[in-house]
């Protein structure tokens, strides 16, 4: 994860962020998106989809 950049103080916090940023994928949270789940997740990463759930409720995807 990359941290806010607002809250980097030093250049060399700053050079490490904008290095890594290069590479970062997104990963976007989604609330209330699909009916049945809280959260839903949306990424281009491969991942494996699975799902969450509470006191036998669907909670997130």
């Amino acid at each position: 994860m990359l941290p806010n950049r607002d809250c980097l103080d030093d250049d060399e916090e700053i050079a490490e962020y904008v290095h890594r940023q290069k590479s970062a994928k997104p990963i976007e949270a989604h609330w209330c998106k699909e009916d049945g789940y809280s959260w839903t997740y949306k990424t281009d990463i491969p991942d494996a989809t699975f799902d969450v759930v509470d006191d036998g409720e669907p909670y997130c995807c």
